[in-house]
């Protein structure tokens, strides 16, 4: 009796908390600070992307530069679609299409998470909750994800992943840390990020 009025207690707190969806359509800028290690082989690198999300359609897309740590900058464009299960990967005059097998983006917060903290930026002036929860996605994505939001607007604030993911058949241990920026409700040239230039395959 006593186990269940504790997690009624604590079910109540995190809905107190708002267990909030974000806008169906809009940009956000996001700097992005990561790490791969091959077996050994270690690679780190920072982007910046400037990204769109349409949750109807079920799209993602985004412009990225990539500073890697060995001094390398790369430019690239992204669009996944979820419906087509396919994602275009365009740099330069190049294009590549791929089967999409990786998460596709929550727009709720989800009974599945739990709260960890909330806390204030600035003199108050933004309430901030933090939810966590692990991951075990069948692309071969397992460890622990943390999403942050604003309280009351449900604007995305951080994110963060630790664990591993398959990748060129390879397992790889994987680390990022995200915050957002500039974010704007809405997509204002849908273009821009959805748009495939007329040498990506179809």
């Amino acid at each position: 009796m006593k186990l269940l009025l504790v997690l009624a207690v604590l079910v109540g707190a995190a809905l107190a908390q708002e267990l909030c969806c974000i806008p169906e359509e809009f940009e956000i800028g996001e700097g992005i600070l990561a790490s791969n290690d091959r077996g050994g082989k270690y690679e780190s690198y920072y982007e910046r992307r400037h990204r769109a999300y349409d949750f109807p359609k079920r799209k993602t897309g985004w412009e990225a530069d990539i500073d890697y740590m060995n001094g390398t900058r790369h430019r690239m464009k992204l669009v996944e679609d979820y419906n087509a299960k396919s994602f275009w990967f365009i740099e330069d005059d190049k294009c590549s299409k791929q089967q999409l097998r990786s998460r596709e983006p929550m727009r709720c917060v989800t009974i599945n998470e739990t709260l960890i903290r909330s806390y204030y930026v600035g003199d108050r002036q933004l309430n901030i909750d933090e939810w966590g929860a692990p991951i075990d996605h069948e692309s071969g994505e397992k460890g622990f994800e943390t999403r942050s939001f604003v309280r009351g607007s449900c604007i995305p604030f951080a994110s963060s992943f630790v664990g591993e993911r398959t990748q060129g058949g390879s397992t790889v241990r994987f680390t990022h840390q995200s915050h957002y920026e500039d974010f704007t409700k809405g997509i204002q040239d849908y273009d821009r990020f959805f748009r495939l230039p007329d040498f990506c395959p179809k």
